[in-house]
């Protein structure tokens, strides 16, 4: 729930910039990739008791939406992510998320 972490979790990501420092509908910030490409988004939801939140991402006119969640399993968790986007998008997308995950 804290954008300044994400780099510590993300191996795609070198540093968050956001407002306000938690999660909440409504932040918004930029992300800082490999070879400081930055990336805008915003965060449309929130659900802190279920350890979930949904961000969108935009590069000139493509759009991503990425819904994000975490559950408690017996000796552990589990991650989940949902995108909607193009499909070369999603694809391209997969190894990287599952790095991440």
């Amino acid at each position: 729930m804290e954008p300044a972490c994400w780099a510590g979790r993300a191996p795609r990501i070198r540093r968050v910039a956001a407002s306000p420092p938690r999660l909440a509908a409504g932040t918004t910030g930029r992300v800082v990739g490999p070879l400081g490409v930055t990336i805008p988004f915003r965060v449309t939801a929130v659900d802190e008791a279920r350890r979930s939140w949904s961000w969108r991402v935009s590069v000139g006119p493509l759009t991503v939406a990425l819904d994000h969640g975490v559950q408690d399993r017996p000796g552990g968790s589990r991650t989940w992510l949902r995108i909607d986007a193009p499909l070369p998008v999603a694809v391209g997308y997969l190894s990287v998320a599952q790095l991440g995950l």
